[in-house]
């Protein structure tokens, strides 16, 4: 669907066309790391797996941080 209408975002008030924009992007990033994971070649362990599913929970935080900021700029 984003992708659909992203032409039309700019019709949108601002901040909303940055802010969906930057959350769209770390929905993107979110699941191409599940992608990642999902592959058989997908060898982290130890304290890279660590720093990888910090780094992960960080992206998840942003995006639900992003989402609320969206939330309340959408008017009902």
């Amino acid at each position: 669907m984003y992708e659909q209408n992203v032409s039309k975002i700019g019709l949108l008030p601002e901040p909303l066309p940055e802010k969906l924009a930057q959350f769209y992007t770390f929905v993107y990033s979110i699941l191409e790391d599940f992608q990642n994971i999902a592959k058989p070649e997908f060898a982290l362990n130890g304290s890279d797996l660590k720093v990888f599913l910090e780094e992960l929970l960080g992206i998840f935080r942003e995006a639900i941080k992003l989402a609320e900021e969206i939330k309340t700029l959408i008017k009902p």
